[in-house]
């Protein structure tokens, strides 16, 4: 880092899952991710048997890029996906690095040293049509409409915005980070 320069990345700190689970008041796989079930599978399978029908052949609805086909204890075939957890979502936004430190033997006493970035920059289309709400676009444009000119930002310009987060694009975004490889947690990805 050069003289004088501030690094926007905080430096790393230390949690264990169930402490940061704790800080930001949520359970820990909501940190994580999880697989969860398809419930189009699901319901097919409970309407076949309340019919009195063999349930149906395990085939993926096709709705997630990624799914897992397998039986479960009762051997009954699940089908399940990925649900991104907080810590894999601020990684790929380049909000946070993330560091994670397993212990053998004991996979829930790992420990996490996190960075976390403090600049934030305008929101792209591709973030903003993540909204589930229809209110919130109209927010997010209303706010674009006002403070969009303090930074020579129209709605037209904004539009043309392809790229799915700014945060790397920032200057000084390498300057004071300690991790580069993103947080993944979902055990079907390669």
């Amino acid at each position: 880092m050069k003289t004088g320069e501030i690094p926007y990345w905080t430096p790393p700190r230390k949690f264990s899952y169930r402490q940061l689970a704790a800080v930001l008041r949520c359970g820990r796989k909501t940190l994580t991710g999880r697989l969860v079930p398809c419930w189009t599978y699901e319901r097919q399978k409970r309407t076949a048997l309340e019919q009195g029908q063999s349930p149906p052949p395990p085939t993926c609805c096709g709705k997630y890029e990624q799914h897992l086909m397998a039986p479960n204890h009762h051997n009954e075939y699940i089908c399940s996906h990925w649900q991104e957890g907080l810590l894999e979502k601020l990684s790929r936004e380049g909000l946070i690095g993330v560091k994670e430190h397993k212990t053998p033997g004991k996979p829930r006493a790992a420990e996490l040293r996190i960075q976390t970035w403090r600049l934030l920059p305008i929101l792209t289309p591709v973030q903003v049509e993540t909204f589930p709400r229809e209110i919130d676009r109209l927010k997010h444009r209303h706010w674009l409409e006002r403070y969009g000119p303090q930074v020579n930002l129209t709605g037209p310009a904004w539009e043309k915005i392809t790229a799915s987060t700014l945060v790397p694009l920032l200057p000084g975004y390498d300057t004071g980070r300690e991790f580069f490889e993103a947080y993944c947690n979902n055990p079907l990805v390669d």
